[in-house]
């Protein structure tokens, strides 16, 4: 059976699940201060030599493409990359706010609301709904909303990306955490609030999200794509930093769009 690879780097922490046909062999869940390369690799190997295997073995790697940290989402994309071309790896994406509402362990046909920060003053939102396997299914679209500044802004923003006020069965993201105090006063008491430590995926999430895979789709056999729902910072800043470093921001932006598009 194939050692697979659950991998989050989307967020503050390194989290890796390593299993075999399902069953979770191993996960482990770091804090990290910096961007976790040195960290992973390490705690990879070690984890490895555990269970008297190594990253050579790995053949199958499933990694959270985002949203979440662009530094991070890279970092997980490189490594199911680099994995694919020693191991010959099969690769698929997740997504970092589908594993979060698959941490809640909704019933069949409940709501996930699910709430994460984006840039400054502002955060994404997506609404989930679980399935007859207790899976949640995107409802709509991921979309970006401006942090709460009023119960009124939140009711008619709400009724301007979906129509109605949707009220989910239970409210889940860093998002949440930050802002608990206002969503406890705009949302009915039905609404349950997860605590913080649903502020990340679940090992038990990552692995059932990963065995969801169609590894047998020609998709595995590709690279995994950013789930990138906005620019980065540096990219908005282009024209400032290239102006800085006495460049045509023209230029700049054409540089870019050719290191973008170029193969690995």
């Amino acid at each position: 059976m194939p050692l697979t690879l659950s991998l989050n780097t989307a967020a503050k922490h390194v989290q890796f699940v390593l299993s075999r046909d399902g069953v979770m062999l191993c996960a482990q869940t770091w804090l990290t201060r910096n961007d976790g390369t040195e960290l992973l690799a390490t705690a990879l190997d070690h984890a490895c030599r555990r269970l008297g295997c190594a990253a050579r073995d790995i053949e199958r790697v499933a990694c959270v493409a985002g949203p979440g940290s662009f530094t991070g989402i890279r970092l997980a994309l490189s490594t199911a990359a680099g994995l694919a071309r020693a191991n010959g790896a099969r690769q698929a994406g997740l997504d970092f706010m589908q594993c979060l509402a698959a941490t809640v362990l909704a019933n069949p046909g409940e709501r996930v609301g699910v709430l994460i920060p984006a840039q400054r003053g502002w955060m994404y939102s997506a609404d989930y709904v679980a399935d007859e396997a207790g899976l949640p299914r995107l409802q709509e679209r991921i979309v970006l909303l401006p942090e709460p500044g009023g119960i009124d802004d939140l009711d008619a923003l709400s009724r301007t990306v979906h129509g109605d006020l949707i009220v989910p069965d239970y409210l889940v993201g860093a998002a949440v955490t930050t802002h608990r105090a206002f969503f406890e006063v705009a949302f009915p008491l039905g609404t349950r609030f997860l605590p913080a430590r649903y502020d990340i995926p679940s090992p038990a999430a990552l692995l059932a999200l990963t065995e969801a895979v169609d590894w047998t789709s020609d998709a595995t056999l590709h690279d995994v794509e950013p789930l990138y729902m906005r620019d980065c910072d540096a990219v908005g800043n282009l024209d400032h930093i290239a102006r800085e470093r006495g460049e045509d921001p023209a230029h700049a932006h054409a540089e870019l769009q050719r290191l973008l598009s170029a193969g690995l």
